[in-house]
């Protein structure tokens, strides 16, 4: 373990292994896999409505007292009664109030709840992918802005190499004679301006760093950082294809999509489920079985043995809520909900329509970018280099080549920048279309 004060040797980790990582202890993921769990619990208690209940337990019942006989007599009676087994509380003649075995449901609930409660799996289950999609498109962000911060920082740490041999170059020639002393002031300020960019860039890679850790749920003053070298653009997905059809392609393979027709199918079951509510009973069947057992002063034996009892009772009730109208609000309630359902359907259509198109303009604005920030450095290189070689043969001052420096060191940059900014929009537009962020990406040549 470091010391308190030491500097942490930064942790390297690829694109892969921070997508791995992501999908381990990410808390939004994790919520979203509960939710999954939470809905497979309430599909197993609807699958299981029609499966009997059990109770066991027992009653005894002591009267002292007055009772009224049917006939209107009364009399006073002291009686005393147990009953042990499945079920309980009985009295008399009477049968057991709960009994030891039994089912009650409304079969529209038995038929219909269960399909209802599969779909609400379905539609968790694909929100819980949108959301894991969603992060990992972040992860895959976030790790590209960390990697293109470190190549802005290796651009200036060239340049600070560069910066400083025309600032020395410059130098000497002013204490020579052959150049200006205003000369060698001016490119040491350069080489001084490209070392405070390059602190500034430094902070920018810790910030990156930082909000990568946050997204990975790791310590934030752990140090993140890439296999370094320079970043390259990844083609994912042809920023040139037909706009259609990416569309259509990612309305068959968006989560989001499954899950809102899962949750409109589900509608569906609510509304005819309300719908034959008032045609299907309430059943109950019950089975009750065990000791029972009593006496009292009208009985020969003040309390009696114990001995076997069964009871069997099963009813079916038809309910009509509120003369029927209670029905009726119940269904247009389940319409109501369903159209809701249908609505949200259409948003997520009309969303993931917007969001390919978005991402594929994005993709094609990078590319054109990449392609003007390549030209741009061609140039750039080539002009510092027909300066230097100027200089060198003697045709001029090192101070004029100050300028193609910063222009070389700005065409890197965008270069950078242009990369980082294509490969982000690809992965957009690789999860737009449906694509999941964790798939092998094929580096553009």
């Amino acid at each position: 373990m470091a010391a308190s004060g030491a500097p942490v040797a930064p942790e390297t980790l690829d694109l892969g292994v921070a997508l791995r990582l992501a999908g381990v202890e990410n808390p939004t993921i994790n919520l979203a896999r509960e939710r999954i769990q939470e809905a497979l619990a309430d599909q197993l208690g609807a699958r299981s409505i029609l499966l009997p209940s059990i109770n066991v337990g027992g009653n005894y019942h002591d009267h002292d007292g007055n009772l009224q006989a049917g006939s209107g007599l009364i009399r006073n009676v002291n009686s005393q009664s147990l009953f042990l087994g499945l079920g309980a509380s009985t009295v008399g003649s009477q049968t057991v109030t709960v009994p030891g075995i039994r089912v009650l449901a409304h079969l529209g609930d038995a038929w219909f709840e269960p399909l209802a409660a599969r779909q609400r799996v379905s539609a968790r289950q694909s929100d819980a992918r949108a959301v894991e999609n969603d992060i990992l498109l972040q992860v895959a962000s976030a790790y590209l802005e960390l990697a293109g911060a470190e190549a802005l920082l290796g651009v200036l740490q060239q340049a600070r190499g560069d910066a400083g041999e025309v600032a020395r170059v410059t130098r000497v020639f002013a204490e020579q004679g052959a150049g200006r002393q205003a000369d060698a002031e001016r490119a040491s300020a350069r080489a001084d301006l490209v070392r405070r960019e390059e602190r500034a860039v430094e902070g920018d890679v810790a910030v990156a760093s930082a909000h990568l850790c946050r997204l990975l749920s790791l310590d934030p003053s752990v140090r993140l950082r890439s296999p370094g070298g320079a970043v390259v653009p990844f083609r994912l997905i042809p920023e040139d294809a037909d706009t259609e059809e990416l569309v259509a392609g990612a309305l068959r393979a968006r989560p989001e999509v499954f899950a809102r027709t899962a949750e409109v199918t589900e509608a569906q079951y609510r509304v005819r489920q309300e719908k034959v509510r008032p045609l299907l009973p309430l059943v109950s069947v019950g089975y009750s079985g065990g000791l029972f057992g009593g006496g009292g002063s009208q009985t020969t034996s003040s309390f009696g043995p114990l001995k076997q009892r069964s009871d069997f009772d099963t009813f079916a009730v038809w309910n009509f809520q509120g003369l029927g109208f209670g029905n009726r609000s119940q269904v247009r309630r389940a319409d109501a909900v369903m159209s809701e359902s249908i609505a949200r359907f259409d948003v997520t259509v009309n969303q993931i329509r917007r969001e390919v198109t978005e991402a594929q303009a994005d993709a094609r604005a990078a590319y054109r970018q990449l392609g003007l920030a390549r030209v741009a450095l061609g140039n750039a290189e080539e002009g510092y280099k027909l300066e230097s070689e100027r200089i060198k043969q003697g045709q001029g001052r090192p101070i004029e080549v100050l300028d193609s420096l910063q222009q070389l060191i700005d065409a890197r940059r965008e270069l950078v920048r242009a990369v980082i900014a294509y490969d982000t929009a690809q992965f957009r537009l690789f999860v737009a279309v449906g694509s999941t962020p964790d798939g092998t990406p094929a580096p553009l040549p």
